[in-house]
């Protein structure tokens, strides 16, 4: 726990910006507190307050290792996600169609405090010059504009892979998709990774989100990806929230997946969102959380993740864990022992009930994300050589899975 130090000393670097995300983005406080935020920063003539609070959001982007280390998770107390990932919604929320400043991004403001970027070479990217990673867009089918990054190596017609994240965070996984995708053009696999609907870059609302919109953005990627690369069938990797739905997707459209890897994967939708939620009982939304949700539409299942009405709706009848013995594609599941988020418990029961070749590995002791217990930014050694360790897996599986 950090001491607070942006209401003591107001003057403190990125003191304005951990104070208002106190005020408008902490858990307890009223449930139109960020709409707020969001009107008070547009309104002509605003306080400065608000022009020093984007210019701190905006270097905390850049430079997230400049803010003390624990101030952001106390000030908006959620400890799921990075730093990083936090701050990357928050500025999608509140400034909407400005570029997103990222590590190394040189942002320059104009009067009316427009951003623009004009420079991009973080340089956390010189480690990652062997393979081109190439922004590409392409539609869903039900028309959102999907963001992706395509990863490609020298040879084509190889196999390619499909990256699909989690809910609340974006195609990088906090860096550590950036990284599978390098080990696996190492490998000779090309990838995909995207950001889903209702996430990072690409278009549509949280709120809107259902499993089967999920599921066609994923058809969508694979069949883009296929065009890019002249890939055959792809290997499918499905991570926490998505990996159910990779799953069903893989039962549904068999001739498109030549392997499947899922990790930590969700595969009870309906437990993870209604069952071990206090605000439902006996398959009932309580009276307030109701009054929350009719109001805005959503209830949060993280400071980054929105559960809409469809959603929840939907997890009431549509079962992953239902479908295992349909599952025919080579299957990889990785699952961290010390998973508090989904335990490995149900990798361990899932496993044995597949049609198909199927393999678990466990990461002994790793949290979800293969990270060591508080670590969402994954900068401790243990997880770097835990991710290190999952990256040479699945890159083995998939390059195994190709001939």
């Amino acid at each position: 726990m950090t001491d607070r130090f942006w209401q003591d000393v107001p003057d403190a670097p990125f003191a304005t910006l951990l104070r208002l995300i106190e005020t408008y983005c902490h858990p307890e406080v009223y449930n139109e507190a960020i709409d707020d935020l969001k009107e008070a920063v547009e309104l002509p003539g605003h306080s400065p307050v608000f022009d020093v609070f984007k210019d701190e959001l905006c270097r905390a982007l850049e430079h997230p290792g400049e803010l003390p280390e624990g101030a952001l998770r106390d000030a908006a107390q959620y400890s799921d996600r990075s730093d990083e990932d936090f701050l990357a919604q928050l500025w999608r929320e509140i400034y909407p169609g400005e570029p997103l400043p990222t590590p190394g991004a040189r942002i320059r403001c104009d009067a009316h405090h427009t951003c623009e970027s004009i420079w991009l070479s973080p340089d956390w990217q010189e480690e990652y010059v062997s393979h081109e990673h190439r922004v590409t867009t392409f539609r869903s089918l039900d028309g959102l504009r999907l963001v992706g990054t395509l990863t490609e190596n020298a040879s084509p017609g190889a196999h390619a892979a499909v990256l699909v994240h989690g809910g609340g965070v974006t195609r990088e996984e906090a860096g550590f998709f950036r990284r599978l995708a390098e080990g696996l053009a190492e490998a000779g696999v090309p990838s995909l990774r995207f950001d889903l609907r209702g996430h990072g870059e690409s278009e549509g609302r949280q709120e809107d989100v259902t499993l089967a919109g999920i599921a066609n953005d994923i058809r969508a990627a694979v069949e883009h990806v296929q065009a890019e690369t002249g890939s055959g069938a792809v290997h499918l990797y499905g991570t926490s929230f998505s990996g159910g739905v990779c799953l069903m997707f893989a039962v549904r459209y068999a001739e498109l997946v030549r392997s499947l890897t899922l990790a930590n994967p969700l595969l009870d939708y309906k437990k993870r969102f209604i069952d071990d939620k206090p605000i439902w009982h006996d398959d009932h939304i309580d009276e307030a959380a109701g009054r929350e949700l009719a109001e805005q539409g959503y209830v949060p299942h993280s400071p980054t993740f929105k559960l809409g009405r469809p959603l929840l709706n939907e997890v009431f009848y549509v079962a992953p864990s239902q479908m295992l013995g349909d599952v025919r594609a080579p299957t990889l599941f990785v699952h961290g022992t010390g998973d508090t988020f989904i335990p490995v418990e149900s990798s361990r029961q899932a496993v044995g009930h597949l049609a198909g070749e199927a393999k678990l590995v466990e990461i002994e002791g790793a949290q979800h994300g293969f990270a060591v217990h508080e670590d969402p930014e994954y900068r401790e050694p243990q997880t770097q050589e835990w991710q290190a360790f999952v990256i040479r897996v699945v890159a083995e599986w998939m390059a195994g899975h190709s001939r």
